[in-house]
């Protein structure tokens, strides 16, 4: 459905020129929701912005449905407003002076359309936002989740191959934006609209995508599932971007009964290997579930004695900082019945199948 090559975007400035987004290749299937995942600056919005026609790129090639949109050989560059696509901002771009009707109509009339057939469209799209009830109130009247929900029907009521989604749950608190991330799912899944979603939240990230697209300094890191960037990540930024982690340096040993051997500042450990990295592992991750507590003295594979020195009760779990004999910190987490004091002498197991190694940088 969606169809990115060479991407650049190039900024002149008095120190010399910015590359705001660096070559990137990418291919988007219909019905997929793609989320462009990374820390403020990566380049995930201005890619965004490109896909639009809000922004003209450096250089680069960008079909839709096999159609081009823009191509910088070419000199194709099709403007926003017939490509196709629906949109919502981070500020929803909601007109105060409209009702909710008028807001969702406003790019069916731009359109053309006949009046009796943008009625039936929105009132279409209200429905499914939840909003069929507020058609004649004014958008002043409505709390943030509302507004969020009129700019979501503005978005899908032409039925545009894409949709594109600029962070719009930012500005919703903490609550009210877990509810949203559930009901846009929900109505993207129905929907099965191509959706590319820009977020920096890794909780969001997670829980809606189908894909996710790593981004940092204007690139594609890496790209995969949730569970497979969370679980079996390859390169070290994904790995702590991506939730918590320990992560060490380590030195590749060999392979034995189909776990890897490596060498770290703890002790040598058996760890997973799932992008067969062999001698090019540079890094091993463990997530602080992957980490079993034991009573002090235990021993087996991949045990290392510990100090608790933090802990910090968040409700289901609590989470504990420990330190090593060498002073490094370790993290792992129990359930919230398990109480273990500040200076309390434990081992650490970390979990073969769930130590993962990284590429060197």
């Amino acid at each position: 459905m969606l169809r990115i090559a060479d991407l650049q975007v190039h900024y002149p400035t008095e120190h010399g020129v910015v590359e705001a987004v660096k070559s990137i290749g990418l291919e988007i299937q219909e019905g997929e929701f793609c989320t462009f995942l990374g820390p403020s600056g990566c380049g995930k919005t201005t890619t965004l912005r490109c896909i639009a026609g809000l922004e003209e790129p450096t250089k680069g090639h960008i079909s839709l449905n096999g159609e081009d949109v823009f191509n910088s050989q070419s000199g194709v560059n099709v403007p926003t407003h017939k490509r196709d696509l629906g949109m919502v901002f981070q500020s929803y771009a909601i007109w105060p002076h409209m009702s909710v009707y008028e807001n969702v109509a406003f790019p069916l009339e731009g359109a053309g359309m006949d009046k009796s057939e943008i009625r039936s469209q929105v009132a279409r799209a209200l429905e499914m936002v939840g909003l069929g009830d507020f058609a004649a109130r004014s958008a002043t009247q409505l709390s943030g989740g509302q507004q969020q929900r009129v700019a979501l029907a503005r978005a899908i009521v032409r039925n545009g191959k894409v949709l594109l989604l600029d962070e719009p749950l930012s500005n919703l608190d903490a609550k009210l934006r877990e509810q949203m991330r559930g009901e846009l799912r929900e109505l993207q899944l129905k929907l099965r609209t191509t959706t590319v979603f820009v977020t920096h939240d890794q909780d969001e990230a997670l829980a809606m995508s189908d894909r996710i697209v790593v981004m940092n300094k204007g690139a594609i890191v890496e790209q995969g599932t949730p569970t497979e960037l969370y679980h079996t990540p390859r390169h070290l930024f994904t790995a702590r971007f991506i939730g918590k982690a320990d992560v060490f340096e380590c030195e590749h040993l060999g392979a034995e009964d189909g776990m890897g051997r490596v060498r770290t500042s703890l002790g040598d450990f058996s760890v997973s290997d799932p992008h067969s990295l062999g001698k090019r592992a540079g890094y091993v991750m463990v997530r602080p579930e992957a980490v079993e507590i034991l009573p002090e003295g235990s021993q087996g594979v991949n045990c290392v004695a510990a100090t608790v020195i933090r802990r910090v009760f968040v409700g289901q779990k609590t989470e504990y900082e420990f330190s090593t004999a060498g002073n490094t910190k370790l993290s792992a987490v129990s359930p919230s019945y398990i109480d273990l004091p500040i200076g309390r002498q434990v081992t650490l197991q970390f979990k073969p199948e769930r130590s993962v190694l990284l590429e060197r940088d």
